[in-house]
């Protein structure tokens, strides 16, 4: 008999473990499952971006002109200057080079360089010369990043009409913001393989893809007709003493605007933006958002 009980036990205890094990390897099963099919995708995208890492690639912003063709804004290639903390040697040396070439303060450009992250943008849109200053100190760590930079060839003309975009080339007024997504064009980017410090893993894979360009938007006004206007308002403002002076050419035959401005304005490569009321006021078109007591048709 006893030997019958033991024999019943250990069958018993046999069927235990195996139920264990069958229960454990049941819910393996279960979070395999639940890994390989509903976080499939979530963990996918993690894992990519841990060993990849993506720079964006900016579309050139499409032009504004005349009637003619004469450019009013348009974009141009700049410089961004971009540091890899993990590549860097001396960071010492690279915050001083960088803070004397950019004028930047020391202490601002120095946390910048030594923070713990794969890549940190230390200042956007520099000149050409700044930028072959700072390649040929020759830093490691330190890298560029092609951007670029809305432009206003002729300054303060059609100030108001034109607008002006932000530093990352977004429509903030006028033209440039009404039209901002014809404008604007589609970011590209560039994927490449990092190693986990987020350095370059050499000869890695790498995808490019290419950003696509914005539209370019013609205007119906004449530069030559929007000069000589511009210089009337000038001289009736500074003549009559006035607060603005607003004046408007159109073609009677076909209503199109030939000119249009307010003056005072400003350079719309340099605009007030740390005076937000001065911005606001000189960006005002007049023209089209102020109300006015209508003249006697008789005495045109």
């Amino acid at each position: 008999m006893g030997g019958d009980n033991l024999r019943i036990n250990n069958k018993r205890r046999i069927f235990a473990v195996m139920i264990l094990f069958g229960a454990l390897f049941f819910a393996l099963v279960i979070r395999l499952g639940y890994l390989q099919i509903s976080q499939a995708s979530w963990l996918q995208e993690k894992a990519v971006g841990q060993w990849t890492r993506s720079t964006t690639v900016a579309a050139k912003r499409g032009k504004i002109t005349d009637q003619n063709g004469i450019v009013l804004a348009q974009s141009g290639s700049a410089d961004t200057v971009v540091v890899t903390p993990a590549n860097v040697t001396d960071p010492e040396k690279m915050a001083q080079t960088i803070s004397d070439v950019l004028g930047m303060d020391y202490q601002n450009v120095y946390d910048k360089v030594t923070q713990d992250k794969s890549s940190v943008i230390v200042k956007r849109q520099i000149t050409s010369e700044q930028a072959d200053q700072l390649r040929a100190a020759n830093l490691k760590g330190l890298g560029f990043t092609v951007d670029t930079r809305r432009y206003y060839p002729l300054k303060n003309f059609l100030t108001q009409v034109i607008g002006y975009t932000t530093v990352d080339g977004t429509g903030q007024d006028g033209i440039e913001a009404r039209y901002d997504k014809y404008l604007a064009g589609t970011p590209g980017k560039l994927i490449a393989e990092r190693d986990s410090s987020g350095r370059e893993i050499p000869y890695g894979a790498e995808q490019y893809v290419e950003a696509q360009d914005g539209y370019n938007v013609k205007l119906t006004v004449d530069a030559v007709v929007q000069t000589f206007l511009e210089n009337a308002l000038q001289d009736a403002y500074e003549v009559n003493q006035a607060k603005t002076a607003q004046g408007i050419v159109m073609d009677p035959k076909t209503g199109e605007i030939l000119a249009i401005g307010t003056y005072p304005s400003f350079d719309l490569n340099n605009p007030p933006r740390n005076d937000y009321d001065q911005l606001q006021t000189l960006s005002r078109n007049r023209v089209v958002s102020d109300s006015f007591e209508p003249g006697s048709t008789f005495k045109i």
